[in-house]
């Protein structure tokens, strides 16, 4: 087992302490893949039929408004799984785009594989439950700072979760993200 896929197993069994076979044959269905930055791995329109677990790089959501600006929906980086959550969940075409931002190394288990080890074994259903409630409480948590928060609080909790966010991402996503302009995003990273 190499330094990624020991990441992979120390996620998974973070979240559930999936074991044994469960855990060995839940490793092995997951695909190791490399891709370089710009690389879009989900399409708007697209049914999102893969689940990612991000070992090295970062990556972004983002949708196109009804100006034609790229309107980012999520940051997600090192340890995190992803996917356009409601197309996965609906088997729905989504309306996200999700695009590398730097070289990743990613690990991918399809739909109906996951959806076949999560019968098959109480912890990897387990397992696949939290990682849709920790996808479903990111949205929460992230409705509830666009609508209830200052921007200087939106930014100040992204600096928080993620330190080496302005050194990864490109302004312009990040002040999407918070939903400001990339000019308030400079002010308030002059004020500290």
């Amino acid at each position: 087992m190499n330094i990624n896929e020991a990441d992979l197993k120390k996620t998974i069994c973070s979240l559930f302490p999936v074991q044994g076979e469960e855990l060995t044959e839940l490793l092995y269905t997951f695909t190791p893949i490399n891709y370089p930055a710009k690389k879009i791995i989900i399409e708007q329109n697209q049914v999102s039929d893969q689940l990612y677990f991000v070992s090295k790089g970062c990556m972004r959501s983002y949708y196109i408004d009804e100006k034609g600006r790229e309107v980012t929906l999520w940051l997600g980086h090192e340890g995190d799984f992803i996917t356009c959550f409601r197309s996965w969940l609906t088997r729905k075409p989504g309306h996200e785009t999700i695009e590398l931002v730097e070289d990743c190394k990613l690990y991918s288990i399809s739909y109906t594989l996951l959806q076949k080890y999560a019968k098959k074994y109480p912890g990897v259903n387990s397992f696949y439950r939290l990682v849709i409630e920790d996808g479903f409480l990111y949205w929460e948590k992230r409705a509830y700072m666009l609508l209830f928060t200052s921007a200087r609080e939106r930014y100040d909790d992204l600096i928080t979760r993620y330190p080496l966010v302005m050194n990864r991402w490109p302004l312009g996503h990040i002040a999407s993200y918070l939903g400001i302009t990339q000019e308030t995003l400079s002010r308030l990273r002059a004020e500290k």
